[in-house]
């Protein structure tokens, strides 16, 4: 055991790969008692099960690897008892399991409520734990399109965030921003923006502008805005990515926002796909004008939609001495295909 124990540890401190870790997690486990019957031995058999689930979760084999934690919770519990911390680690790898692999939402559910649970049972040296915990599975349960449990783990964070002065800001920006998705998802972009804005302020109440969050929060206000057709409110979050996100010169120059071009009835009907390359400039409020064609296939059959879809772009201009400027010949490629 002690053998097989080093050589995992010193590839874990090596940062090896899943295909690498497998054999010597694997080792570890084998050189254990099977059925362990000493809290020692359980404990040893527990924290080997954990190690040997999570290679075999990082090469995609969920089925065994669910296996491997289900016996770590297992043995922590029969040597450590139902309330100890042990318990959460395992506890956590199983929900995510549950509810990414296995669409159990239910069954993710309990376990998330345990851990809370648990993490209670250890007072505040917890809290910032609970903190991650509630917000992993209100991202989580939004993502799976669950939003009255996306909303559950908001409102605890939203009742609970001053009860950590330090972090309370963050922990209700993230809350609001998160209020927002939500909100666009179903149309609503008044409500987004709100809420959008409500993390901005937040957050800037203890981050600096430049901050990634503040920068993302920015960019869905610019999607929001837009959605609205306030076009112009939209100009001042572009122009702050801008300013403290600039374009990479060796990365593509992306819209913050775009429209779908609307595609050509008649190509439609026809069952025909293709794609235009258009250049354009992208103006120091970040609009876009001077668009033209360079490449289409088939011709002139898809310039016009992209053109006008062009149009309605936005962009983060580029900064140059301090102030935003126009940058010419942006390209972009439209590309039309039917499902």
């Amino acid at each position: 055991f002690a053998r097989a124990w080093k050589a995992y540890q010193k590839a874990v401190q090596d940062k090896a790969p899943a295909a690498e870790l497998l054999p010597l997690a694997q080792a570890v486990y084998d050189a254990l008692p099977a059925d362990p019957d000493n809290p020692k031995e359980q404990r040893l058999k527990a924290a080997a099960a954990f190690n040997l689930g999570a290679a075999l979760r990082d090469l995609g084999e969920s089925d065994k690897a669910y296996e491997r934690f289900r016996e770590s919770l297992d043995l922590f519990e029969a040597a450590l008892g139902k309330d100890a911390p042990e318990l959460v680690d395992p506890l956590w790898e199983l929900a995510r399991l549950d509810l990414k692999v296995f669409h159990r939402e239910v069954a993710a559910t309990k376990k998330v409520h345990r851990i809370d649970t648990i993490l209670a049972g250890q007072g505040d040296a917890m809290l910032g734990l609970r903190v991650v915990l509630h917000n992993e599975w209100a991202n989580a349960f939004f993502r799976h399109q669950e939003p009255e449990l996306a909303k559950a783990h908001l409102g605890w964070l939203e009742k609970n965030a001053a009860r950590l002065p330090a972090q309370s800001e963050i922990i209700l920006g993230d809350a609001s921003f998160l209020r927002g998705k939500m909100a666009a998802g179903n149309g609503r972009f008044r409500e987004a923006v709100k809420r959008y804005r409500e993390a901005r302020e937040h957050y800037l109440a203890s981050l600096p502008a430049r901050d990634r969050r503040v920068l993302i929060v920015d960019q869905f206000l610019v999607v929001a805005l837009e959605e609205l057709g306030k076009s112009e409110e939209a100009t001042a979050y572009c122009q702050e990515i801008g300013r403290y996100q600039p374009p990479r010169p060796d990365s593509d120059y992306m819209p913050l926002f775009r429209r779908v071009p609307d595609y050509p009835p008649d190509a439609l009907n026809r069952g025909i796909g293709g794609y235009v390359v258009v250049s354009l400039t992208v103006t120091a409020d970040g609009r876009t004008r001077d668009i033209r064609v360079i490449e289409s296939n088939p011709p002139r059959i898809f310039d016009r939609a992209a053109i006008e879809a062009a149009r309605q772009f936005r962009y983060a201009p580029r900064f140059a001495d301090g102030r935003p400027v126009d940058t010419p010949d942006v390209r972009y490629k439209f590309a039309f295909v039917i499902d």
